[in-house]
């Protein structure tokens, strides 16, 4: 596989940063910040951490056996009726989670369309007819995204990734800067704070743990872990070279996930500014006309530009993700270059856009939801990544080490006991709603 030389240095971390970096993590960072200030800032730290190492392991994965990791999880079952119970449940994940998180990467780059499209114009009741043209941009997402798959050449998508996520860190980057934040307040916010037990008609603090479980899930991705692990195997297929690609891995991981991070407390940070004043954030569109007393008339622009970016890349990365775990799955030729890879990964374009269509009036709604169902997934789909890493077998003299299980086991556990408590919640609500 030939490489420019000017990108060579640049790994297939950047594919993870584009993935995580959607319109989930412009909506949730953003209705943290509204919601709770500088107060979840830890939980953006701790999310950065957490996909560092999981990340980590996965393309260390893909690198010493040369596959992704459902083909490494097929290998380590002995038992064919457990490993395909197993591998089922996983891919009923992977691909249930994809298809809400196209969704919103749909609705919100179409969003971002939208504001560029109607920026200054309103109709004759003072409204932007959001919803009559949003199907029409979800369309045009959804075709551009297909073509950059289609394509399927390493390179081209690398590029396309770092020009998308170099544009969206600047913009919201200067704008957190240029609103001057509370250097001290945002100290404390990355002071790690359990959420209080739950007090009667406490909806702030469901909505806390909520959006907690919501920015883990938005950035530690569960299906990243299969992209990372199949196209750092195709990156680094040389196997006499494997201590190397490791150590170059790393640093990919280290640098591109620490960008998507600062992006990530960038909008956190810009929302508690703007909305100090009480103001409630909603929809997506409010984040550009809450920002607009503080950015002038930029401030729809630089939203716009920044949301389609986000939503664009995140289109492209997240198909191809359930494409890499799929082939995974059935023992397919996992490659950009596959048709089966591609015919999953328009598949997943077309629910994607199907449900855009059906759900564009609440774009806001879609996409958190999916980044908690991400959240919800992740522990099962860790301890899996956590057992095949120190299979000896397979990953011979570079199975993980005491700090690495032991980073790895307190990020799973954590996970998997907000995720628990999380999904207490929401099975209350449900048993309450539906109790005669």
């Amino acid at each position: 596989m030939s490489e420019p030389k000017k990108i060579r240095g640049i790994g297939p971390a950047i594919f993870v940063t584009a993935a995580f970096i959607g319109p989930g993590t412009v909506m949730t960072a953003s209705k943290a910040g509204a919601e709770f200030g500088y107060g979840l800032l830890w939980a953006v730290f701790f999310s950065v951490v957490a996909a560092i190492v999981l990340q980590e392991m996965s393309a260390r994965l893909g690198i010493v056996t040369g596959s992704g990791l459902a083909e490494a999880i097929k290998s380590c079952i002995g038992i064919p009726a457990v490993r395909w119970i197993l591998l089922a449940l996983v891919l009923a994940g992977i691909l249930f989670g994809n298809a809400a998180y196209q969704t919103g990467n749909i609705l919100g780059a179409a969003t971002g369309l939208e504001i560029l499209s109607l920026t200054g114009e309103q109709n004759v009741d003072g409204q932007q007819p959001f919803l009559g043209s949003v199907h029409m941009w979800s369309i045009l997402i959804a075709l551009a995204a297909l073509v950059v798959i289609w394509i399927g050449r390493f390179a081209f998508l690398q590029i396309c990734l770092v020009v998308l996520v170099s544009v969206m860190g600047l913009l919201f980057l200067v704008a957190a800067i240029a609103l001057g934040p509370n250097l001290l307040e945002m100290a404390k916010g990355l002071i790690p704070k359990a959420p209080l037990p739950e007090q009667e008609n406490s909806v702030g603090q469901i909505s806390q743990l909520w959006l907690v479980v919501g920015l883990i899930g938005t950035t530690v991705v569960p299906y990243n872990l299969f992209l990372h692990a199949s196209a750092a195997a195709a990156r680094w297929p040389d196997k006499e070279g494997a201590t190397r690609h490791i150590r170059h891995s790393l640093w990919d991981t280290v640098v591109s996930v620490s960008i998507g991070g600062v992006i990530t407390a960038s909008l956190l940070v810009t929302a508690a500014i703007a909305f100090s004043n009480g103001a409630q954030l909603k929809t997506v569109g409010d984040i550009a006309t809450q920002l607009r007393p503080l950015l002038g008339n930029w401030s729809e622009l630089a939203f716009a530009i920044g949301i389609l970016a986000a939503g664009l890349s995140s289109s492209i990365t997240a198909p191809l993700a359930a494409g890499f775990a799929t082939a995974g799955c059935f023992g397919k030729d996992a490659s950009l270059s596959s048709p089966f890879l591609k015919w999953v990964a328009t598949l997943v374009v077309l629910v994607g856009l199907g449900c855009a269509i059906l759900f564009g009036s609440s774009p806001s709604e879609a996409i958190i939801v999916a980044q908690v169902a991400n959240g919800l997934l992740l522990p099962v789909i860790a301890v899996f990544l956590l057992v095949m890493v120190n299979r000896t077998s397979l990953m011979k003299n570079m199975t993980n080490g005491i700090i690495g299980n032991f980073l790895g086991i307190t990020i799973v556990l954590l996970t998997a006991v907000m995720g628990a408590r999380q999904f207490s919640l929401v099975w209350e609500k449900l048993t309450a709603l539906f109790e005669f």
